[in-house]
């Protein structure tokens, strides 16, 4: 198993200093919410077909990172099991 070097792009210098500096992969946020990489500038869904076209044509392989947070405090079994069964997530808040 060989290790692979994972590198942060939170815009599109970031994705060219990890391809300048021998990245075998990047991860980055979506501007389109569930992203913990609020600071960073982001990818829009628009900007995905140049981005993944850049990193292929150079070799690298691409990851979007989301962040999500356990919705309920039950762990989750299979109907019918003796664990019983959580509730199903949501995947937005809901409105106050």
């Amino acid at each position: 198993m060989t290790p692979e070097l994972l590198a942060p792009a939170g815009d599109w210098d970031c994705v060219r200093a990890a391809i300048e500096n021998g990245a075998d992969a990047v991860y980055f946020g979506l501007d389109t919410g569930f992203n913990a990489r609020a600071r960073a500038t982001n990818f829009t869904l628009d900007d995905l077909p140049r981005l993944m076209q850049l990193l292929h044509r150079r070799g690298l392989k691409a990851y979007a990172t989301r962040a999500s947070t356990p919705c309920c405090s039950r762990t989750w079994a299979p109907p019918g099991s003796s664990g019983g069964s959580a509730p199903p997530c949501r995947s937005t808040p809901p409105r106050r």
